[in-house]
């Protein structure tokens, strides 16, 4: 017996708390301001879906609906075994967002942290729990092949886009794919120009069965309603005499180039031309480095002279030169060594006259001395960061990010700027994915125009994105000279004004150019090619999913009325509780003594409650004098109807999820039974070790089998839904 308002907050409670078949309890207890659109690749994992891409626009939450999806498995089976693979720069954005939002604690396992592995059984992947890794570090064959055939719960794979290539990444992600029962892939831009690699992210991690088609999930602001709320100034910067005189001079030297290249080598050529022209438009010091490289190169007379910057590095966010600059800066493109040599030096010594005064620069160190606004500035390259760093230094506070810096270092920085000890963010596109900075600054200013125009939206979104109360602006630094305010202006105004479009199935509309092309047409003059036959019919076949939006909108408001009614009462640290108002209950109690509740727990045939039936009612005082003997058998008998109806209801749901879930177990079981079967074995005369691993395999495959049987019977088992034991529950009024 209770007050009147006590007993209104312990009935909402009650209420918002029960579980249900229909209302995930993750979106209940997480802490995020839920959209309908983000409960949508939820649904469709709920419902037996497979393989889900998340390829929302930059900044709507794909991280969040990522982790709804695990937190909804970890609820529903506890002892489930997840992966998570993000970039090496994003691993601990996501540890925060997890453990911050959703309560999960992760397992991280990388380089980084050397003895993770000595907190865990000898075995640690084959625990349950949220393994947290790089792509970079699994793709090693050494750490790969240490991992165990067993099935994954759910596998995810953030920025999938970047391992669509022929690369060791790819064959990591597909194999992982293979063996997961939930695989959830996150991009912002799954089409980069190339319908080969979109073509592999389509089919990654596919299993030959019917029902595993990839479910896409596009949606922009204008799909959710929520204001674009930018402003994007692009800004011409006036050309000095020095700077003409370098460009107009790289260009020449493109025209000679490519006019004495070895037949066979003009791609090459065409290459190493981006490097030095993409740096040139940047900074000087970013084009002297590339300079001296190629130079450094040309005068290599022995074999064995090593070049530092010819090694790849071990610091897999590195973004000084990639894999294909690296090649371009050391190609015999079959030219003359002399004449090259001759003009390389030409356009370096015109490079450092034009250090003296560059135009993009000094607008910068204007800008910062006339407004104390936080801002980002982004460029594509380390050694404009370090130009960047001697303009502003003795002007702002700065915090430097780039993939040269440990991991540590760079979270550091970043949370000097976040925490507002330093005012400006200078940083290269390591920062451009994943990272929130919408709470800081609203200005994000772009150094020079990149050549993939989808970055523009990637490197916008870190600000530009929900939870952002200001207006953002962008502005586009580009230079006065046909090399910049052209092509790379026409790109960019496409790609920032098309975003609308995506969210209709329109993939390839935003599709940026390959890179060679794009290269082509700046250098050579050659038209860029048009969207093909076989890429508009790709994008016409892969329309984004709209299936559940109706019923993510209604689940939506029934979450929101959920977690209103659980709110209504708060218990303290110590003692019962203490009530809040609760006049979304005041209805049902009026004028009521007593408020009786049966609740009566759905269990599968595994033993878990799959839902709790509540059905309430109230008695008078006269019926509470008389025990309410007539009010609860009524009751209970409202209760038995409501509880049938429902059963039939969920029986029919779990059949049709159980029948992707078993398609699904046995494409998986068949997969890793021929994976860890072996069918033959070469025998030593002398030793019985082949056949004691030959016997080990063999009895490890069967293992796996019968795994794979129990499994499916549990699948089954779940559609087997009954009533277990109710519950009374009674709220008396002290009056």
């Amino acid at each position: 017996r209770v007050r009147r308002q006590q007993g209104l907050a312990r009935l909402a409670h009650l209420i918002g708390s029960a579980p249900s078949a229909r209302v995930p309890a993750a979106a209940l207890t997480a802490r995020i301001d839920l959209w309908p659109h983000q409960l949508e690749p939820l649904l469709a994992a709920r419902c037996g879906q497979r393989r889900i891409l998340i390829a929302d626009e930059v900044g709507l939450g794909k991280t969040i609906q990522a982790g709804l999806i695990l937190a909804d498995l970890l609820h529903r089976h506890p002892a489930a075994r997840v992966l998570v693979l993000a970039p090496a720069s994003l691993r601990r954005q996501w540890s925060d967002e997890l453990r911050d939002r959703f309560a999960i604690h992760t397992c991280p396992a990388d380089v980084t942290f050397g003895d993770v592995f000595h907190r865990h059984e000898r075995r640690p992947w084959q625990g349950p729990g949220v393994w947290l890794a790089s792509v970079d570090y699994l793709k090693q064959p050494h750490v790969f092949d240490g991992l165990p055939l067993v099935t994954w719960d759910l596998v995810v794979i953030d920025e999938a886009h970047q391992a669509t290539g022929r690369s060791d990444r790819h064959e990591l992600c597909d194999e992982l794919g293979r063996r997961t029962r939930r695989l959830v892939l996150l991009s912002a831009t799954p089409h980069d120009g190339d319908t080969t690699r979109f073509a592999r992210l389509l089919r990654m991690g596919a299993l030959p069965y019917t029902a595993d088609t990839l479910r896409i999930y596009r949606r922009t602001r204008t799909d959710v309603r929520l204001a674009h709320g930018r402003v994007t100034r692009w800004w011409k910067v006036r050309m000095s005499a020095d700077l003409t005189r370098v460009l107009d001079a790289l260009r020449t030297f493109e025209t000679v180039l490519l006019g004495r290249v070895k037949p066979g080598r003009h791609d090459t050529a065409l290459l190493l031309l981006s490097v030095l022209r993409k740096r040139a438009l940047s900074t000087m010091e970013a084009f002297e480095r590339s300079l001296t490289r190629r130079l450094e190169w040309l005068d290599v007379t022995s074999f064995d002279t090593q070049l530092d910057w010819l090694q790849p590095t071990f610091d897999f966010g590195s973004d000084d030169l990639d894999d294909e600059e690296r090649v371009a800066l050391a190609a015999d493109l079959g030219v003359p060594r002399a004449l090259e040599r001759t003009w390389l030096r030409r356009l370096r010594a015109l490079a450092a006259g034009a250090r003296r005064d560059e135009p993009k620069l000094a607008w910068l160190r204007v800008v910062a001395r006339r407004t104390s606004e936080p801002f980002v500035v982004f460029t594509e390259f380390r050694h404009s960061i370090e130009a960047l760093e001697r303009t502003l230094s003795g002007i702002r506070t700065l915090a430097v990010v780039h993939g040269g810096l440990p991991a540590q270092h760079r979270q550091r920085e970043l949370d000097r700027f976040l925490t507002g000890e330093a005012s400006v963010l200078v940083a290269s596109d390591v920062c451009s994915q994943g990272l929130n900075l919408q709470a800081r600054a609203r200005w994000v200013i772009h150094l020079e125009l990149p050549w993939n125009p989808a970055r523009l939206e990637q490197r916008i979104g870190r600000l530009d994105r929900l939870g952002q109360q200001r207006r953002v602006h962008a502005t586009l630094l580009l230079c006065d000279h046909a090399a910049e305010r052209g092509l790379l202006a026409s790109l960019a105004r496409r790609t920032l004004t098309a975003r609308a479009a995506v969210g209709r199935g329109a993939l390839d509309d935003l599709a940026p150019p390959p890179h060679l092309a794009v290269a082509a047409a700046l250098i050579e003059g050659t038209p860029l090619p048009t969207t093909t036959a076989a890429a508009a019919a790709a994008a016409a076949n892969i329309a984004p999913c709209v299936e559940y939006q109706r019923t993510a909108r209604a689940l939506a408001r029934v979450v929101a009325t959920r977690r209103a009614l659980r709110h209504r009462w708060r218990a303290p640290r110590h003692g019962e509780g203490r009530p809040v108002s609760a006049p979304a209950c005041a209805d049902i109690v009026a004028g009521a003594a007593r408020v009786l509740v049966i609740a009566v727990p759905l269990v599968d045939g595994a033993g878990d409650v799959v839902e709790r039936r509540l059905v309430a009612g109230t008695a008078g005082p006269a019926a509470v004098d008389a025990g309410a003997t007539s009010a609860v058998a009524t009751l209970a008998a409202l209760a038995d109807h409501s509880v049938r109806a429902r059963i039939r209801r969920i029986r029919r749901l779990r059949a049709s999820t159980a029948r992707h879930q078993l398609a699904a177990e046995r494409a998986l079981a068949f997969h890793l039974h021929a994976l860890r079967y072996p069918e033959e074995a070469q025998l030593g005369l002398f030793s019985q070790r082949q056949a004691r691993a030959f016997a080990i395999a063999r009895a490890e495959a069967a293992l796996g089998a019968a795994e794979a049987a129990a499994r499916m019977k549990l699948e089954e088992d779940r559609c087997h839904i009954d009533a277990g034991p109710a519950a009374l529950t009674w709220i008396g009024s002290r009056r």
